[in-house]
C-alpha cells in the first residue's frame, strides 16, 4: 500500500438528485396500473365464462387464451435480446432510449385504450 492512498480521504460518492429518482420511477407507474387492471378484471372475465358444461366452448377458450399468453413468453425470449441490440446501437439528438420510450407510450396508449373502450362497450351491452 503507498502512503498517497493511505493518507487521501475517501473520495465522495455522487448522489442521484431526488428529481431524478423519481422521474425514473415514475416510468414504472403505467405499467403497475395496466397490470392492476388486468390483475383485476381479467380473473373475473375468466370465471364469468364458467369453465363449466353449461357453457360450451369456455374451456377451449380458456386454453387459447393460455396458449397465445406462453407462446407470446417464448417469442419474447428471443425478442427482447434482439431489440436490447437494437436499442443500444440507436443514436438521436435525444439520446439512445427516449426516442423508444415515446414510441413504446404510444404503443400502449393506442392498444390500452382500444382495448378498455371494447371492453366497456361489452360491459355496457349485457
Amino acid at each position: 500500500m503507498s502512503s498517497t492512498s493511505a493518507s487521501s480521504p475517501p473520495a465522495a460518492v455522487a448522489r442521484v438528485p431526488l428529481r431524478t429518482v423519481f422521474a425514473f420511477g415514475t416510468l414504472g407507474m403505467p405499467v403497475a396500473v395496466l397490470l392492476l387492471l388486468y390483475g383485476v378484471y381479467l380473473p373475473r372475465h375468466y370465471v364469468s365464462l364458467g369453465l363449466g358444461p353449461y357453457k360450451p366452448g369456455a374451456a377451449e377458450a380458456f386454453l387459447l387464451v393460455s396458449i397465445s399468453i406462453t407462446i407470446v413468453r417464448v417469442i419474447d425470449v428471443f425478442f427482447d435480446p434482439l431489440l436490447a441490440l437494437i436499442m443500444d446501437r440507436t443514436k438521436t439528438p435525444i439520446g439512445r432510449y427516449r426516442p423508444w420510450l415515446v414510441l413504446g407510450v404510444l404503443i400502449v396508449m393506442l392498444v390500452s385504450t382500444r382495448c378498455s373502450c371494447r371492453a366497456a362497450t361489452s360491459l355496457s351491452s349485457t
